[in-house]
């Protein structure tokens, strides 16, 4: 009879192929170059364009961050399936229901590559200035 299997923190016994969960930064390889244009394009084409819809402006004296912290479920077929907002900043209140929308409908339409299917990956959304 050989050894049990150890699991690893991330994987339920029920679920084998439960996704794993990762910090954005700590991805590697593949999956960090596949994250970073990922995220690279949806800072240049979404977040600035979500920040004018919602005339959000970022300054020192009013509003320093507007940013999420969220964990974003990605199945195997590369489809977000859920999310879950870890941490809000919006000029320091809460995210309202249509910003929040606004700022994950990108991540809603991408269909993810290879790299990042069946992961749950935490990450920042958005950024702050330093004064």
């Amino acid at each position: 009879m050989g050894r049990p299997q150890k699991l690893n923190k991330t994987q339920n016994p029920a679920q084998p192929d439960s996704p794993k969960r990762i910090l954005s930064y700590e991805l590697n390889g593949s999956a960090w170059t596949d994250w970073n244009a990922i995220d690279a394009d949806w800072m240049k084409n979404h977040y600035w364009a979500c920040l004018e819809k919602f005339n959000l402006k970022m300054s020192c004296g009013r509003c320093e961050d507007i940013f999420i912290d969220v964990e974003l479920h990605i199945n195997a077929a590369g489809r977000l399936d859920s999310y879950k907002i870890l941490k809000e900043n919006i000029c320091e209140k809460n995210i309202t229901p249509e910003l929040e929308q606004s700022f994950l409908a990108y991540f809603k339409k991408l269909t993810f590559p290879e790299s990042l299917r069946n992961l749950i990956i935490e990450t920042k959304l958005g950024t702050g200035l330093t004064c």
